[in-house]
């Protein structure tokens, strides 16, 4: 959680983020459990110090976005470790990261510029494998009137060879042409169904992963963490 103001030095802020915590509902259940401690400097006290190394590697945010291979990794503030780790994580979270921390030399504006731009490519190509749902989902009906369509056909070729023909001549055309129609609504229904329920996911998951790294950047690299970390406040 962001602080964009006084937090009483490490222990307020160590006190805001077991609040958060406490108070987060999690699957209809309050309180996500542990203890929650603010990422700060000030003074002789830093990260390394005030944090317990954790054993079980590498580190990553509670949404699973690597961000250390390591405890000195974690805690040196080094952006060029922090991109080639992002750049070499293929994931959708890695790939976002890698493309904000690449840009964030020009400061903490280009760097949500690099983020905004590399999530529009990433979750362009994440659509594009569920678009075939909605591509078949289309063709379903259009392949129902074609079968509807040569249905009649049938049924007109029954009436032209017969001088009298009866509804039970007819019913074979009629028959194929409702079958194919049936059948083609079936695929459409069902594709279309599936493709926008995953859209929905995907867009939710993308949306997240998409304001977990921005808070990455926001409690590091801009100007707030930046005068905070200069001030001895925290960074």
């Amino acid at each position: 959680w962001p602080m964009t103001a006084n937090g009483g030095g490490i222990a307020g802020a160590n006190t805001f983020c077991q609040g958060k915590a406490d108070d987060a509902v999690v699957g209809g259940i309050t309180g996500i459990g542990g203890v929650w401690k603010a990422w700060l400097s000030a003074g002789d006290q830093s990260p390394s110090s005030t944090f317990t190394e954790w054993r079980l590697l590498p580190y990553k945010t509670v949404s699973g976005i690597q961000v250390a291979d390591h405890w000195t990794d974690l805690t040196d503030g080094n952006l060029d470790e922090a991109f080639s780790l992002a750049q070499s994580d293929k994931s959708y979270a890695g790939q976002v990261l890698s493309g904000a921390l690449s840009r964030s030399y020009g400061g903490y504006e280009e760097a949500k510029n690099g983020l905004y731009e590399t999530a529009a490519v990433e979750s362009f190509k994440w659509n594009a494998k569920i678009s075939y749902l909605s591509l078949v989902g289309n063709i379903g009906p259009l392949l129902g009137l074609l079968g509807t369509v040569t249905g009649m056909i049938t049924s007109f070729q029954k009436i032209e060879t017969m001088k009298a023909p009866t509804p039970g001549d007819l019913a074979v055309g009629v028959y194929e042409s409702l079958v194919n129609t049936t059948m083609g609504l079936f695929i459409a229904v069902i594709f279309l169904t599936a493709y926008f329920f995953m859209k929905n996911r995907l867009s939710d998951i993308l949306l997240r992963l998409n304001n977990e790294v921005g808070e990455l950047l926001s409690r590091t690299i801009s100007p707030e963490a930046q005068s905070q970390a200069g001030a001895g406040g925290g960074k």
